[in-house]
């Protein structure tokens, strides 16, 4: 609430029937998650009144996923991630999903499960714990579940299946 009140002050909202909507929803948002969405929405409105688009979001977005690409086989820290964003990492995830459709953490798998597949293809002969080492994991019985679940099998049986075909 007091975030809201310096806002109103600060831009000098006055009584905006869109803004009083949004304050009065404010007042019964009791999860983090409804208060985020919330104020993302009344971001969203003061970037589009001051002219900033969704192009800047789409660049944060694309710089973000950089990142990713770029640490996928270390420990990926949100934190170490958003230091240059100058996001919480709530905010971060909230904005990621709306131009993602998934998290940061689902993203982060996916890409993970994308490129094991991918060595997997391109290189039949590599031991499944390197898979799992060059694309992130330390606990190869976790890497195995985690891809089991994305593929429907093991690493071993899609390295199989598809040298064979």
């Amino acid at each position: 609430m007091f975030l809201w009140m310096l806002l109103s002050e600060e831009l000098e909202w006055g009584h905006n029937s869109e803004y009083d909507a949004l304050y009065q929803k404010l007042q019964y948002a009791y999860v983090k998650e409804q208060t985020v969405y919330l104020f993302l929405g009344i971001f969203q409105k003061l970037f589009e009144e001051m002219g900033i688009d969704n192009q800047d979001n789409t660049m944060i977005i694309s710089r973000m996923k950089e990142y990713i690409a770029n640490h996928l086989a270390e420990n990926i820290s949100l934190k170490e991630m958003l230091k240059d964003f100058y996001f919480s990492p709530g905010y971060a995830n909230v904005l990621f999903k709306k131009e993602t459709g998934v998290t940061i953490h689902q993203y982060i798998v996916n890409e993970r499960m994308r490129a094991a597949a991918e060595l997997l293809r391109e290189q039949p002969d590599l031991k499944i714990y390197d898979v799992a080492s060059r694309v992130g994991y330390s606990d190869v019985a976790y890497f195995i579940n985690v891809f089991k679940k994305i593929y429907g099998c093991t690493p071993t049986q899609y390295g199989i299946r598809k040298n064979n075909v």
